[in-house]
């Protein structure tokens, strides 16, 4: 309440009378000129009063997404022209999957025709093997009509022929199949798959006409398998191991748990009282729909105390090393008063000593 006090200060004239010595005629009465004093106007300020109440101390850390791992990848093959996007940014991918390639119609194409002349010459192959034995029981059928080493003769002549035959085509399939291979590397370079399960957070968008660039990055992706945020704080000792706490980031509240750097599998850094340390902080459940530069934020209560004694936060000065508050006199005065002081949650400070409950202070 705002508090304007007056002080009026009445004086009275006082007469002074003329003596008189003896047989003189008295003069006429006179007053004397004393001063006046006027209305007195005290300080204006506004009050506030030391109540019970309780009171607690949060201590709020920022935080940022970290994914576990994050990979760029890029083609080793430069100057080929792109061929198909299987992937956008913040696109959830598993382990294995297509996410981008270069044009491979030709060697496709290749690919094909080198399979189906393999898949023919097994053909002719089968067909060759059908055709010597035929030709063989019509060599053993006629074999009575000449002299045994005439027989081994024609037998060894048959399968030389159709060994011959054979061999050359299995040859052809081999050299095939190698080329099938070279092929298929070549296709290979030209793809990049999902090395993980994660979160697509980049994607290139290259022209229609544009051609590859070798070690460009084209995609990032982000590991999802875990949703960690870190942060860095002097009250890392509030957050032990364990301890289930709330991630606010975009408006959202997520669910999660303090985890150790072994837990996690990272390297230990230190953590020295009164210095800033770092803190982890795992989602129960995986969200795939953060992206890498996503942060928030968790709150912790740092102390916590019920039914104290509290003065509002702007009532409380310093003077020469000494908490005080100021008050007002009976005389409507601004005064002051050592006190001591407790918990402090940015709004209302504790008072341990030096006023009572319902003593007033002025805040303004």
């Amino acid at each position: 309440m705002r508090v304007l006090k007056k002080l009026k200060i009445t004086l009275l004239a006082l007469a002074a009378a003329a003596t008189t010595s003896c047989g003189l005629i008295p003069e006429e009465e006179t007053f004397q000129d004393v001063p006046y004093v006027g209305d007195y106007e005290s300080e204006d300020y506004v009050l506030s009063e030391c109540i019970r109440m309780d009171l607690e101390v949060k201590v709020k850390v920022s935080v940022k997404y970290v994914p576990l791992q994050t990979v760029s990848m890029s083609f080793d093959v430069g100057g080929v022209k792109y061929g198909n996007i299987y992937a956008e940014a913040g696109q959830s991918v598993h382990e294995g999957d297509l996410l981008i390639e270069l044009d491979t119609e030709q060697l496709l194409e290749n690919v094909e025709k080198e399979e189906k002349s393999i898949e023919a010459n097994e053909r002719r192959m089968r067909q060759l093997e059908e055709d010597r034995t035929l030709e063989l029981r019509m060599m053993e059928y006629r074999a009575s009509s000449m002299t045994y080493a005439k027989y081994v003769q024609n037998v060894e002549q048959i399968n030389s022929r159709y060994d011959l035959q054979i061999g050359t085509l299995a040859d052809a399939n081999e050299v095939s199949r190698i080329r099938v291979e070279a092929y298929e590397e070549d296709i290979r370079k030209r793809q990049i798959y999902a090395p993980f399960d994660g979160v697509i957070t980049y994607v290139i968008s290259p022209d229609p006409d544009a051609v590859s660039q070798a070690s460009k990055r084209v995609v990032t992706i982000a590991d999802s398998s875990l949703s960690l945020f870190k942060g860095s704080t002097e009250y890392f000792s509030l957050f032990e191991p364990g301890l289930e706490c709330t991630v606010v980031s975009g408006n959202v509240e997520y669910d999660a748990v303090v985890c150790s750097e072994e837990e996690l599998g990272i390297p230990e850094t230190a953590h020295v009282e009164g210095k800033s340390g770092t803190i982890y902080l795992a989602l129960r459940e995986t969200v795939y729909t953060l992206s890498d530069s996503a942060s928030g934020s968790v709150t912790l209560t740092e102390a916590k105390k019920s039914n104290v004694l509290c003065v509002p936060k702007k009532a409380v000065s310093e003077i020469n090393g000494k908490t005080v508050v100021y008050y007002p006199d009976e005389f409507g005065l601004r005064t002051y008063k050592e006190i001591v002081t407790g918990l402090n949650d940015g709004s209302y400070v504790e008072v341990i000593s030096g006023l009572e409950e319902g003593d007033p202070v002025i805040i303004r």
